[in-house]
This record gives structure tokens, sequence and C-alpha cells, in this order.
């Protein structure tokens, strides 16, 4: 029983070390998760909101402008899968109404207008271009 005895110590050790060490790395795996979920922003985790409205104001709005900003509300709306909807740009300029298509875009403005808005919606993961 002596030889037990001694050898107990010994594995004891290797097994805290062992569990130690498990624990280690499945924090270190799910850091993200556990930051976001305990809400541990102020270490430097968390990433800011995508959704923020931001206004420009414009000459002219033409094909290019609107081009630009509905391409710039894709790269931070729907490309990600953002869950919510999202006031993105309200471009302040001359709008004349005219034909516009694009992928992701959709424009529901049939009149003149001072601005523009671009608005995604995450029910039909577009852009709605509005006046």
């Amino acid at each position: 029983m002596k030889g037990f005895m001694v050898l107990e110590y010994p594995f004891k050790m290797l097994l805290y070390l062992v569990v130690i060490v498990v624990v280690i790395g499945i924090i270190l795996f799910f850091r993200k998760e556990i930051m976001s979920g305990l809400n541990f922003c102020w270490i430097g985790g968390c990433h800011p909101e995508p959704c923020k409205t931001v206004r420009v104001n414009e000459a002219s709005i033409d094909t290019s402008m609107l081009d630009k900003y509905c391409n710039l509300c894709w790269q931070k709306t729907g490309k990600i899968g953002l869950k919510e909807d999202c006031l993105c740009y309200v471009v302040s300029g001359s709008f004349t109404p005219f034909a516009y298509t694009s992928e992701h875009c959709v424009l529901k403005c049939n009149s003149n207008s001072q601005f523009v808005t671009f608005t995604y919606s995450h029910l039909f993961n577009q852009i709605f271009i509005e006046c």
C-alpha cells in the first residue's frame, strides 16, 4: 500500500494540471462569446454598432451617387447579415427622379426632393432609397 501512497501526489498534480489547461483552452476558444455575453466591452473585445446614420451633402444626386451610398450601406449591413433595420445615410442634394436598378437597392422615390435616405430592411435583405 505504501507504493500507492507515494504515487498519489504526482497523479493528483498531473490531474490538476490537465484540468487547468483544459479550462484555460476553453476560455481562450470562446473568448469573444464570453466577453460579449458578460458585457466586458470595457476590456476592448467588443465591436462598435454597425448601424450608424451618416448625414452627407452632395450638389446633385445622380446614378453614381446612388451606387456609391447603396454599396456603402450594403457593406455595413446586408453583407454582414445585420438582424435589424438600419437608416444608413441621409444624403442632401438636388434629386430628380430617374430609372435606377441595382442588385441590392430599390429606388422608391418618384418625385423631386432635396434629400434621399438609404435604409436597410433586414426582412427583405435590401436597401430602400426613399425621398
